[in-house]
């Protein structure tokens, strides 16, 4: 800012002036400020789209389709050539993971809905 204790006619300028000078210079640089944010307003907010997916539907199904011990919908041989292993050693491999890290266990999310298993 330019200090206005003299100008170049020789008369002295009062405090107020200056305060009143140095008032209006702040406000045109806030009201400019502002009209490059309303020429320029920031990005939308976008909401998230929640899908709805019934969990224990699924659950179920997949347990009846592969481990149902009365009659699963795939045998042993399909389930070994689509996941490189055996049934036993699949939930196996759960069961420890479960058992060792809380990652896998099964808790309710935010909403209070039981969440994903590990299987």
């Amino acid at each position: 800012m330019e200090d206005y204790a003299s100008s170049s006619s020789g008369d002295s300028i009062s405090t107020e002036e200056i305060e009143m000078n140095n008032a209006v210079t702040s406000a045109i640089v806030l009201a400019a400020s502002f009209l490059q944010h309303v020429a320029n307003p920031p990005r939308p907010v976008y909401q998230r789209v929640s899908v709805e997916r019934d969990r224990a539907v699924a659950n179920e199904r997949l347990i009846k389709d592969y481990f149902d011990p009365v009659e699963p919908r795939y045998n042993e041989a399909s389930f070994r050539r689509r996941f490189r292993m055996s049934s036993r050693l699949f939930l196996r491999i759960v069961q420890d993971l479960e058992r060792e890290k809380s990652y896998f266990q099964q808790r309710c999310d935010a909403r209070g809905r039981m969440g994903f298993t590990a299987i």
